[in-house]
């Protein structure tokens, strides 16, 4: 009887630390870490990065090239010699995630100051992000968003990605695509403003039947572009992937998918 006992707390420890874990994105923690947040908002579950390995390379040769040829005519000259990095990383993040609205608006308040704010500061803090983090329109909609990263020196681009493209440039080029092969064309784009201002793409959740694209049951999901909007004329297409895969299982919060 001990041993079917102890066996039975066992289980249920077991499942108490699974449960933590799940829940631990949803239930994030008002006083959790800036380094913690940033991990969420930068590298996470709902946050990848891409840059063209592609492109890079094209840079890397290009300067290889220049620097061979400075040396031939009398020496390197690191001033006349920057160093192209190819194109900056974008990265690609999923807004209507309720885990990475709270981690951005965390952020937000550390970088505020919120701690020593009085309580009416705090309130008026607190009421200007309340929509950003209910989200209303996330009940209908998925939002992805796409945002240029810096480089380790630091600095952005002045043009934001995407941002001289319009709905119509962008409909029918970019979709978000179902393991089952089920999609969701885009139906609202706001460009960004500048270099690290985020591009939104919004995709419809439900089909004609009320039926959402992603569930618990999903094992993943892309988000797409054509490739022939990824062509050479087209001036953002060094940023972009051809598309870029999010497991769902690592998106799963209380029994639902958190995007």
């Amino acid at each position: 009887m001990k041993r079917r006992s102890g066996l039975g707390f066992l289980l249920l420890l077991l499942l108490s630390v699974a449960l933590n874990a799940q829940n631990s994105a949803e239930n994030i923690d008002p006083q959790i870490s800036k380094s913690k947040a940033l991990s969420i908002v930068n590298e996470s579950a709902w946050a990848k990065t891409y840059q063209s390995t592609s492109e890079r390379s094209k840079a890397e040769a290009k300067y290889i090239s220049r620097e061979m040829k400075e040396t031939a005519t009398g020496g390197s000259n690191e001033q006349r010699l920057p160093r192209d990095f190819g194109p900056p990383p974008v990265t690609i993040r999923l807004l209507s995630s309720k885990t990475l609205r709270r981690a951005i608006v965390r952020l937000q308040k550390i970088d505020a100051g919120y701690d020593r704010m009085s309580s009416e500061q705090k309130a008026r803090f607190d009421a200007d992000r309340e929509s950003f983090l209910e989200c209303a329109v996330c009940d209908d909609l998925y939002i992805v968003t796409i945002t240029k990263s810096s480089f380790s020196k630091g600095d952005f681009t002045d043009e934001g990605v995407l941002q001289s493209m319009t709905f119509a440039d962008l409909k029918g080029s970019v979709r978000l695509a179902g393991e089952s092969g089920e999609v969701r064309e885009l139906v609202q784009f706001t460009p960004s403003n500048g270099g690290s201002d985020a591009a939104l793409l919004f995709f419809r959740r439900y089909d004609e039947n009320g039926n959402k694209l992603i569930t618990p049951r999903s094992r993943n999901f892309r988000i797409e572009f054509e490739p022939s909007f990824l062509d050479s004329r087209n001036r953002y297409a060094a940023l972009l992937p051809r598309s870029i895969e999010f497991r769902v299982k690592d998106l799963v919060v209380n029994g639902q998918v958190d995007f």
